[in-house]
């Protein structure tokens, strides 16, 4: 947003940004059967029995605001200055959960 005054010898300048971002990752390990004969079944990743859940959100905004003034004065003067402010702010979140509770039984394979 831009605005003039005075001729266009003063003006005001303003911005403001903002960026969500979510880097979530849900995981869930369970061993796999499988079989190499008729009636013998094994299982990969019999060490994996697991659930994940890893929530992260990053939240950034930024403002910025300044005026600047120019002028000329006669032939031989001139004047140019600015002031501005800048604010920027950035908030990361996240909460892990983790349970490493039986999620695939043997005994509930029928």
């Amino acid at each position: 947003m831009r605005s003039h005054f005075f001729d266009d010898k003063f003006r005001v300048n303003a911005d403001f940004t903002f960026r969500n971002t979510d880097n979530n990752r849900e995981q869930k390990r369970v061993p796999v059967p499988y079989s190499n004969f008729r009636g013998v079944t094994a299982y990969v990743g019999t060490t994996t029995n697991d659930l994940l859940a890893d929530l992260r959100e990053t939240r950034y905004w930024a403002t910025n605001i300044y005026a600047e003034y120019e002028n000329r004065f006669g032939d031989n003067h001139y004047l140019k200055a600015m002031a501005g402010y800048n604010y920027e702010q950035s908030t990361y979140n996240r909460v892990l959960l983790y349970s490493a509770m039986v999620l695939f039984s043997k005994t509930l394979v029928t």
